[in-house]
C-alpha cells in the first residue's frame, strides 16, 4: 500500500479536526484501506461535521466578533429587500406606474442573483472572500445613492440590478469567510446564525421603513440605505483585516474554469438547491400575499396585517438559529430536512385554508415561517461537504443562490396564478403543500447522496 495514500486516508478521517473514532496505527490504517477493518462511525452515519483539516486553516477557538461582522454585512444587505414593499405605493404614484412595472423594482433583485450567483461564487473564490465581500457593500451604496435620484421606472430598475450584484457578491462571499472565523466544532451552529440574516434584515427594515417614509419619502429611504452599508464597509474595511489565515487556498486564475468544472459536476449543490428553491418559494409567497390574505379574508386592517406578517417573518431567523444549534448537537441533516418538508406543506395549507378559524390560520403561519428557517440553516452548514475543496466554497454557495433566488421569483406568481384560476385561496394553500412534498422527496435525495460520499470516501481519498 503507498504510504501517500495511506496518510491521505488517515486526512480525510479527521473530518471534525478531532483524532480518528478507532486508533489508526498502520495496521488499522491499512486494514481500513483494504475494507478488512470498518471504517469510523462518522463516516458510516451520513453526516459529516466540517472540512478535513488539510483543506481549511480553522481558528483554534471560535472568533464570534468575527462572525458577527459579517452576520452584520449580511443584515444590511437584506435591507435592501424589506426597503421595498413599504415603499412601492409611494414610488407608483411617483412615477405614475401600474402593479406590473412596480414589480419589476422588486423582482429584479431576485433576478440579478439567479443569474449572476454562480459566476460570482467563481469571482469570489478568485479574488479573495474579504474583497468581494467589501465590493458587494461598495455596489449597495452606489446603487441605492443613485437610484434615490433616479426619475423613471427603467433607470430604478437598472439602479436596483446594480444593488443585487452586490447582495450577491455578499452572500457568496459570508459562508467562507465564517468557517474560517469558526473552530470545526461551531461549523454547524455558526453558519446556521448565518442563515438568519435575511430574515432579520428584512424584518429590521419593514419596521423601520415607515417612520422614515413619513418624514423624508422614498428617495429618503433610498438614501438611508446608501449610507448604511458606506459606513458598514468603513468597518469591515478596519476591523476584518485578515482575509483567511496564511495558507488557506485560494484558486488561481488558471483553475477557475476546472473549479466551476468540478463544482457543476457534484449532484449535492444541485439537489440543496432544489430544497433551497422550495423554501424560497413557501417563503416569498407566505410574506408576499399572506398581508392580503389578512385584509380580505380575515377583514384586518392594513396595520395590523403589516405587524402580523412582520412577525412572521421574524420566526424565521428563530427557526434559522434553532437548526444551527440542532446541527451541532449531531443531528443528521436529511433528517431536518425530512421534517420540515413534512410540517411545511399542512401548515402551507392551514395558512391559507378559507373556513379555518382565524386564530389556526394564523398560528399555522407562524408555525410554516418558524419551522421553515430550519431549511436554509440545514442548507447553508452542508456547503462545506458538498463543495469539492474550500477552493470551491464560493462557487457551491453560488449554486445554492440561484436556488434561494429562483423559488421567490416563480413562487409568488404561481400562487397568484393558482389562486385566480383554481378555486382561490384553499388552492393557493395546496400549492404550499406540494412544495412541501417535494422538500420531502428531495431531503431523501439528500440521504442518499451523502451516504454515496461516505462510502466513496471509505475506497478512496477524495476532497471533501
Amino acid at each position: 500500500m503507498n504510504p501517500l495514500y495511506i496518510n491521505k486516508l488517515e486526512q480525510i478521517l479527521r473530518v471534525d479536526g478531532s483524532p480518528p473514532a478507532i486508533p489508526m496505527g498502520n495496521s488499522n490504517r491499512l486494514g481500513f484501506a483494504l475494507g478488512v477493518q470498518p471504517p469510523p462511525r462518522h463516516l458510516t452515519t451520513g453526516r459529516i461535521t466540517a472540512l478535513s483539516t488539510n483543506q481549511v486553516q480553522t481558528a483554534p477557538r471560535t472568533q464570534w466578533d468575527r462572525i458577527a461582522l459579517v452576520m452584520l454585512v449580511g443584515i444590511v444587505a437584506a435591507f435592501h429587500v424589506g426597503k421595498v414593499p413599504s415603499a412601492l405605493p409611494e414610488i407608483r404614484l411617483d412615477f405614475g406606474i401600474g402593479m406590473v412595472s412596480a414589480g419589476w423594482i422588486v423582482s429584479v433583485y431576485t433576478g440579478t442573483a439567479v443569474v449572476l450567483a454562480l459566476a460570482s461564487g467563481v469571482l469570489a473564490d478568485r479574488l479573495g472572500h474579504r474583497n468581494t465581500l467589501l465590493g458587494g457593500l461598495l455596489l449597495l451604496a452606489a446603487g441605492s445613492a443613485a437610484g434615490s435620484a433616479m426619475d423613471t421606472q427603467p433607470a430604478l430598475v437598472a439602479m436596483r440590478i446594480v444593488e443585487g450584484v452586490g447582495f450577491v457578491l455578499i452572500v457568496v462571499s459570508a459562508p467562507s469567510l465564517i468557517l474560517r472565523a469558526a473552530a470545526p466544532r461551531d461549523h454547524s451552529f455558526s453558519l446556521g446564525i448565518w442563515a438568519a440574516f435575511m430574515p432579520i434584515g428584512v424584518t429590521g427594515m419593514l419596521l423601520v421603513a415607515p417612520f422614515v417614509l413619513t418624514q423624508f419619502g422614498w428617495r429618503g429611504l433610498w438614501q438611508l440605505n446608501a449610507a448604511i452599508p458606506l459606513a458598514t464597509f468603513v468597518v469591515v474595511l478596519a476591523m476584518l483585516r485578515q482575509p483567511a489565515p496564511p495558507g488557506a487556498p485560494r484558486s488561481p486564475a488558471g483553475r477557475i474554469w476546472s473549479d466551476l468544472r468540478l463544482t457543476v459536476a457534484r449532484p449535492g449543490p444541485w439537489v440543496l438547491s432544489l430544497s433551497f428553491a422550495m423554501f424560497g418559494a413557501q417563503f416569498a409567497t407566505l410574506t408576499s400575499w399572506l398581508p392580503t390574505f389578512l385584509i380580505e379574508v380575515q377583514g384586518r386592517t392594513t396595520a395590523q396585517a403589516a405587524g402580523m406578517t412582520a412577525m412572521v417573518v421574524s420566526l424565521t431567523a428563530v427557526g434559522a438559529f434553532a437548526g444551527g444549534w440542532i446541527l451541532g448537537r449531531g443531528v443528521p441533516r436529511w433528517v431536518l430536512l425530512a421534517i420540515c418538508g413534512l410540517l411545511t406543506g399542512p401548515l402551507g395549507l392551514g395558512t391559507f385554508a378559507v373556513g379555518l378559524p382565524v386564530g389556526l390560520s394564523y398560528a399555522a403561519a407562524l408555525g410554516l415561517s418558524l419551522v421553515g428557517g430550519f431549511i436554509p440553516a440545514v442548507i447553508l452548514a452542508s456547503v462545506p461537504d458538498h463543495a469539492p475543496s474550500l477552493a470551491q466554497i464560493g462557487a457551491t454557495n453560488g449554486i445554492l443562490l440561484h436556488g434561494a433566488n429562483f423559488g421567490p421569483l416563480l413562487g409568488p406568481p404561481v400562487f397568484a396564478a393558482v389562486v385566480s384560476g383554481l378555486g382561490g385561496w384553499t388552492a393557493g394553500g395546496v400549492f404550499l403543500f406540494i412544495l412541501g412534498l417535494i422538500s420531502l422527496f428531495l431531503a431523501l435525495v439528500i440521504r442518499r447522496i451523502e451516504r454515496g460520499m461516505a462510502a466513496q470516501r471509505g475506497d478512496k481519498w477524495e476532497p471533501l
